[in-house]
């Protein structure tokens, strides 16, 4: 029998971005890269991958972009869910925390000296300096270290994870909320996305309160929307690999523990928490649009909002989280109870400090 979530009703006021007209041919030229870099030599590992769907996921936040310009995001893409899957969910640097340290700094080797003499033979690393000299090439010196050190939050991410679950340590909520931005990539993907449209921030208004308030926001509501889609995936998972599902410092299994509350009200509690996030960012945006910023600081806020509803249209369609394996399509049914525009009546700030200050920007 499949294990069956529902997904409560999420308020997002912001329509789906427009698809690309390349979709399918950024979809093949994906995956065939992934598999001429070794990542997917089997049938699961490409099964995997293909069900990331990430051609569709990131095309979305570049619209129209020319397709050229779009590989680069849908490949790295790519790359990272199967690093995710393959490296930080199963296999020994999964199990100790020192190993997937050491595999990490490989990787950022490999991201940050793409032309050097490779420090590791393991294709995922081989495939990130691949990535990397493309991206070099095709962007400014500055965008392109942007591009680097915008992966930080999620290695730091994932160690943190590893660290808390070898030690079978549970965190707060709101030591969660710092960290569930980078463990996402969602800065990574906002700073890759950047750089396909090929916008030009300056950067004093890049760090002005307002426009980094909006940006982090976005990123936060935009993971924790995928703690609501990903849950069932992640506790399948980690059931079979003998660890507590509830142990997880996970958003679902964290408000469950900090509530005494069950799976489906630590849903609705976290579907709550989104939609006030979001409501925060209807109040923050207008002050942005009529503000004195650049067309592309502007370019940039949006274009990190539509990190909302391009996750929630490609989410409820994505067999990412209804095959968890790679090997067990069907196992999760996944009940999505809708999309709406009705904002939330509660217009106050949510009681964690690690947030506090968006409410005062």
């Amino acid at each position: 029998m499949p294990v069956n979530f529902t997904i409560p009703r999420l308020y997002c006021p912001w329509p789906k971005p427009p698809d690309h007209p390349d979709l399918d041919l950024l979809e093949s030229r994906g995956l065939d890269w992934m598999a001429s870099r070794g990542i997917t030599p089997d049938p699961v590992s490409r099964q995997l991958a293909t069900d990331t769907q990430s051609h569709l996921l990131m095309s979305l936040l570049t619209p129209h972009a020319p397709a050229e310009r779009v590989q680069l995001i849908v490949d790295w893409c790519y790359l990272l869910f199967s690093i995710d899957d393959l490296r930080t969910d199963i296999g020994p640097t999964s199990a100790d925390t020192a190993l997937l340290m050491t595999w990490l700094y490989d990787l950022r080797y490999a991201q940050t000296i793409p032309d050097g003499p490779p420090q590791s033979t393991d294709p995922m690393h081989l495939a990130m300096a691949n990535v990397s000299e493309r991206i070099r090439t095709a962007t400014s010196p500055a965008l392109w270290r942007r591009w680097v050190e915008s992966h930080h939050p999620t290695y730091w991410g994932a160690l943190w994870e590893s660290a808390l679950r070898a030690r079978s340590l549970a965190p707060s909520f709101n030591s969660y909320l710092p960290v569930r931005a980078g463990r996402g990539a969602a800065v990574a993907a906002l700073a890759t996305a950047e750089l396909v449209n090929e916008l030009r921030v300056p950067e004093h208004e890049r760090e002005h309160p307002l426009v980094k308030t909006v940006v982090d926001a976005a990123f936060l509501v935009m993971c924790l929307h995928d703690d609501l889609y990903s849950h069932p995936k992640e506790a399948w998972k980690t059931e079979r690999s003998g660890r507590d599902p509830a142990l997880g410092p996970r958003g679902i299994p964290i408000l469950m523990r900090e509530h005494h509350i069950d799976e489906a009200e630590a849903a609705t509690l976290l579907a709550g928490i989104c939609d006030r996030l979001v409501l925060l960012l209807t109040r923050l945006l207008p002050p942005i649009k009529t503000g004195p910023f650049s067309p592309d600081t502007i370019a940039l806020v949006d274009l990190a909002v539509s990190m909302l509803p391009t996750g929630l249209a490609w989410g409820p369609d994505c067999p990412r989280y209804t095959n968890p394996d790679g090997r067990s399509p069907g196992a999760i049914e996944m009940r999505w109870q809708g999309i709406h525009n009705t904002p939330p009546t509660h217009h106050g700030p949510l009681p964690y400090p690690s947030i506090a200050s968006w409410w005062k920007a």
